[in-house]
C-alpha cells in the first residue's frame, strides 16, 4: 500500500509560533532534521537555507515573520514510525499571502505532508506492552495486548496523535493545537474527505456539520472556518471560496475518496443535506455530540476509533483508506430522525 497524505493544525493566532516551537520538539523526539528553507513566494527555485540548530525563541521570532509573509518554512524530517519505518516528513508553514493566500487557505497555518509512505505488505503487527518504543498512553488506547492492526494505521495513528500532542506526559501539555485533520493528499476540503479530525471543543464535531454544508454549497474551504467563534454563514466566502469550484459543482473530485464503495449514497445525502439541517446539526450541545461519537465507535466497530481525552479535546480515527463519512452519516440519521 502506499498513500501521501498531509495534516493541518490550527492555532489560536497568538499561539502560532509557541505551538510551532512544541510541535517541532515532538516531532524531533522521534526524527531528525535534515534542512530548513524558506520558499519565495512564486520562487520555487529562490530559496534560502535556514540554520537548523536555531534557539526556540529564534524559533519563535521566524514563524512570526512568515505568517505575516508571502513566504513558506520549509523543514525536511526524517521520522522513525512505530512499526520502525522511517519515512520523510514535511512540516510546513505558510505565509498568509504566499502565493495569494491558496496554501493558507485550502491547508491553515502549519502543515505535515508524509509523501509515498510504501507498506509492501500489509502485514498486522502485534500490539504489546513490551514494545519499548510505544507510549504507554498510545499502547493502553490502541487496543488489548495481542491486538492486531495494520502497519499503516499504526503509523498514522500515532503521527497524527504525537502532532496534537496527545502522546506527551499530561503535565507538560502545551501542543495549542486547537484543530487538526488528516487526509489524503493535500487541501482541506471537507470533513468528510479526512480519515482522522482532531478538536479541542467537541462541540466542534457539530460545528463541521455546518463546514460540510458551506464547503458542498458554496466551496468555502474548511480550514478557512476553523477559527474560533467565527459564524460559519456570515463568513467572508469571496475571500475564502475555492475559486469557482465548489464540492456540488466538482462532485467527482472532490469526494473521491470519500466513499469509493458507495458514491451514490453519499451524493444522495449531500444533495438533500439542506441549510436547516445543517443549522440544526451543528447547534447540538457539546454533551449530546461526544456522546455520539463515542456510540459510534461500537455502532461501526472495526471501522472508527475515537480517542476521548476529556477536556483535551476528542480525536476520531477511521482506516487510512477510509474516511470519517459514516460517522458524520450515522450521527446525521440519528438526529434528525
Amino acid at each position: 500500500m502506499s498513500m501521501t497524505f498531509s495534516i493541518s493544525l490550527y492555532f489560536k493566532k497568538d499561539e502560532q509560533p509557541t505551538g510551532f516551537v512544541s510541535l517541532l520538539n515532538r516531532l524531533l523526539f522521534r526524527g531528525d532534521i535534515g534542512i530548513a528553507e524558506i520558499h519565495e513566494d512564486l520562487i520555487p527555485s529562490k530559496t534560502k537555507l535556514i540554520d537548523i540548530n536555531l534557539s526556540q525563541s529564534e524559533w519563535k521570532t521566524l514563524v512570526t515573520n512568515i505568517i505575516n509573509s508571502s513566504e513558506k518554512l520549509e523543514i525536511n524530517i526524517s521520522y522513525k514510525t512505530l512499526s520502525g519505518k522511517v519515512i520523510p516528513i514535511t512540516l510546513e508553514v505558510y505565509g498568509i499571502n504566499y502565493e495569494n493566500g491558496i496554501y493558507y487557505n485550502e491547508n491553515n497555518q502549519i502543515c505535515i505532508s508524509v509523501f509515498n509512505l510504501v507498506y509492501e505488505d500489509e502485514l498486522l503487527i502485534n500490539v504489546l506492552k513490551e514494545q519499548k518504543d510505544i507510549d504507554a498512553f498510545f499502547c493502553a488506547e490502541l487496543g488489548e495486548v495481542g491486538r492486531k492492526v495494520s502497519k499503516i494505521r499504526f503509523d498514522s495513528e500515532e503521527l497524527f496523535l504525537r502532532a496534537c500532542g496527545f502522546l506527551e506526559n499530561k503535565k507538560d501539555y502545551t501542543s495549542h493545537v486547537e484543530h487538526a485533520s488528516m487526509r489524503f493528499e493535500d487541501g482541506l476540503d471537507s470533513p468528510l474527505n479526512c480519515f482522522m479530525n482532531f478538536h479541542r471543543e467537541t462541540r466542534e464535531f457539530a460545528r463541521d456539520f455546518a463546514r460540510i454544508y458551506v464547503e458542498y454549497h458554496w466551496g468555502t474551504m474548511t480550514a478557512g472556518m476553523w477559527e474560533a467563534n467565527v459564524d460559519n454563514w456570515t463568513l467572508d466566502f469571496e475571500k475564502l471560496k475555492r475559486d469557482k469550484y465548489t464540492g456540488k459543482s466538482d462532485y467527482g473530485a472532490f469526494y473521491c475518496n470519500v466513499s469509493p464503495g458507495n458514491t451514490l449514497e453519499l451524493k444522495l445525502f449531500l444533495q438533500g443535506f439542506t441549510e436547516k439541517k445543517a443549522k440544526k446539526l451543528s447547534s447540538l450541545p457539546e454533551k449530546e455530540i461526544r456522546e455520539r461519537l463515542l456510540a459510534s465507535e461500537w455502532t461501526l466497530s472495526g471501522k472508527i476509533r475515537c480517542y476521548d481525552l476529556g477536556i483535551q479535546g476528542l480525536v476520531i480515527s477511521a482506516n487510512p483508506d477510509e474516511s470519517l463519512w459514516p460517522v458524520y452519516q450515522l450521527i446525521a440519521k440519528l438526529c434528525l430522525e
